[in-house]
């Protein structure tokens, strides 16, 4: 399998090469404005250009062209990310990377991790709205060097916006759309020379597609910079969303219709930068809070009930020294974890995580090697140390290789090691899961055509799922696995359709594709699989975008194929007109288009055609 894989990716870069070669020379080359971008990571940052790494970015003008109105319909069109909602706009979904559990995935804004000591479930219920957004970045496979815990299989980095103006602004927004479906959302800027500063607020609320889906979303998030004269500024913000929901079939068995939960999540923030000569230090400390209260009946609440109360306050030092050999990066971070829970107890542990990693470029920057390890100590665990390498090698302006191997692991979550039900039980022996990644591929960029294309192998050891074996169909039960592997092929490439052909027009294209091979090493009887081996085995996401009116109207379409181990493959079409004007913007969108009848869940249904409408003034 693996050598077919690299066959393929060897095959893939030698026809870049060669476009490469045959490419207009005259040409005007604007390519290298995204290598301008520095990926926010939390350790060493870099230009695109220089890491090495499979990175993929949407940026601001691409969220505003897609049919999204929420930050996990978003994220569905980017390659290998799979979201999986348990119904609309977001009101609770689940994202895994190349195959991965959503406790895999690391989902952080502006650097700060949302990790949840409950539950993973909870990482995207997200105190920002898609309108604060300015980029969102995917880092594919295992992130601990970069972020810390839990990012075995990638990570997510929501970056916000912060608006570029002297003056007071204000936007809002407003959209309807099927089933009593609406959102409003409003923001105000005022910069300054003490201090910039952003306040937004939205709601979301809908009726619901089917009996006991109606929800409500409230979500406020302020940001600030601070200036302080001769030192750097000091970044705030903060964030809350409460969501209401009917949670009808989310959870254990489809036939459970009158579930209902409400989570509140909020947390805040603050980071500044100290340099002095060639030393930069970036302290940051942050706090993190869950509420989940949960119902069996909503109407009874007494019948069967769970609430539970986390936070995760963080204390982080960042630093980096750079000298004729290099950029050292060391640093440690604190995490003090707590849980009170009518169902899982009083919890608390205490993680102290260390790490050290130099970057190193020669031959006139044509190679550059970042290589460290980070380490961590866990109260209920043993302390253990994830090394990692990063390779690139430039072949010319346009053409990288790069080559990748990083260790990671994750803990086990409260609910894993204690959750009581009478459809599923935890297990308090769990160890914490690991993974070593091995990831090869190239990258092709110029003007009109930007390729990824990689080969990636993860080695899953003591993977923690939830399971039935042909014994009991009755429980779900949790156990670690001995060996589950995932392989695969990941492409992504985007191409300026206008430049390529010579019309002074936008058309844009991008095509995703990405395949997944699984394979347990295990001889546990399983009958079904909840999460860890129901992935994605196969994922086609073909996108274009095109002015009908230059710079005025345009109209973006995409298709989704996705192919799953367990559920029936199902092909998506959405598409979004916009209109664009001097201070405001509308649009229409069609999501579902061909009707089409499917699930990103074993459990719930989602829905068919449905159309929504929008207006933004700014």
């Amino acid at each position: 399998m693996i050598k077919k894989i690299l066959i393929c990716l060897f095959a893939i870069a030698y026809a870049s090469a060669n476009y490469a070669q045959g490419s207009n020379d005259s040409m005007i080359d604007t390519s290298y404005l995204i290598d301008d971008i520095v990926i926010s990571q939390n350790r060493l940052s870099a230009p695109l250009s220089e890491n090495a790494r499979n990175i993929q970015i949407i940026e601001r003008e691409e969220i505003n062209a897609l049919p999204a109105t929420n930050i996990p319909e978003l994220l569905q069109y980017m390659g290998a990310v799979d979201i999986r909602r348990r119904g609309i706009n977001g009101v609770q979904a689940d994202a895994g990377i190349r195959g991965s559990t959503f406790n895999q995935v690391l989902i952080l804004v502006n650097g700060v991790r949302m990790t949840d000591p409950q539950t993973g479930h909870h990482m995207m219920n997200l105190p920002v709205a898609l309108e604060d957004v300015e980029r969102i970045e995917v880092i594919k496979g295992p992130a601990a060097r970069i972020y810390g815990m839990n990012a075995m299989a990638g990570a997510i980095n929501i970056i916000t916006k912060v608006e570029d103006t002297e003056e007071f602004k204000m936007t809002a927004g407003a959209s309807v759309s099927a089933f009593e479906t609406f959102g409003v959302n409003l923001s105000a800027s005022h910069n300054s020379k003490i201090m910039d500063q952003t306040l937004s607020l939205s709601r979301q609320g809908s009726e619901g597609y089917r009996y006991n889906t109606d929800y409500n979303i409230n979500t406020a998030f302020y940001q600030a910079n601070i200036h302080t004269g001769a030192l750097m500024p000091v970044s705030i913000q903060a964030g809350f969303t409460e969501r209401e929901f009917g949670a009808n079939g989310f959870y254990a068995n489809e036939a459970f219709v009158d579930q209902y939960e409400e989570v509140r999540t909020g947390f805040v923030s603050a980071t500044t930068t100290f340099i002095s000569g060639d030393f930069v230090i970036k302290p940051r400390a942050s706090w993190r809070t869950n509420k989940d209260d949960y119902v069996f009946l909503r109407q009874d609440p007494t019948f069967f009930m769970n609430n539970h109360r986390g936070n995760s306050y963080i204390g982080e030092l960042h630093a980096s020294y750079n000298s004729k050999i290099g950029i050292t990066g060391f640093g440690v971070d604190y995490t003090k974890e707590t849980l009170v829970s009518n169902n899982l107890g009083e919890r608390e542990r205490d993680i102290l995580g260390i790490f050290l990693e130099h970057r190193i470029k020669f031959l006139d920057d044509k190679i550059g090697i970042t290589a460290g390890a980070y380490g961590n100590k866990v109260s209920d665990f043993d302390f253990k140390v994830y090394p990692g390498v990063d390779v690139y090698y430039k072949l010319n302006q346009k053409l990288n290789l790069f080559a990748t191997a990083n260790w990671s692991d994750r803990i086990p979550t409260y609910t894993n090691l204690y959750y009581s039900s009478r459809t599923e039980q935890g297990n308090e022996n769990l160890v914490a899961e690991s993974a070593t990644a091995y990831e090869v591929g190239a990258k092709y960029n110029n003007s009109a055509l930007n390729i990824t294309v990689s080969a990636f192998l993860r080695n899953n050891s003591n993977l923690i799922d939830w399971y039935k074996d042909s014994t009991n169909q009755e429980k779900w039960l949790i156990r670690n696995f001995n060996e589950v592997n995932m392989s695969g092929i990941d492409l992504n490439t985007t191409i300026d359709v206008g430049q390529t052909i010579g019309v002074d027009h936008n058309i844009k294209a991008n095509i995703n594709y990405t395949y997944i091979n699984a394979e347990v090493v295990d001889n546990v009887d399983i009958a079904v699989s909840r999460y860890a081996l129901d992935n994605l085995s196969q994922q086609l996401l073909v996108g274009l975008q095109f002015d009908i009116l230059k710079d005025k109207v345009n109209l973006n379409t995409n298709m989704r194929y996705l192919e799953r181990v367990s559920l029936d493959n199902y092909s998506l079409l959405d598409m979004k007109l916009n209109y664009t004007g001097s201070n405001f913007a509308a649009w229409i969108s069609a999501n579902n288009v061909l009707d089409q009848e499917y699930r990103e869940t074993n459990l719930v249904p989602m829905p068919g055609r449905w159309f929504g409408v929008g207006v933004r003034f700014f």
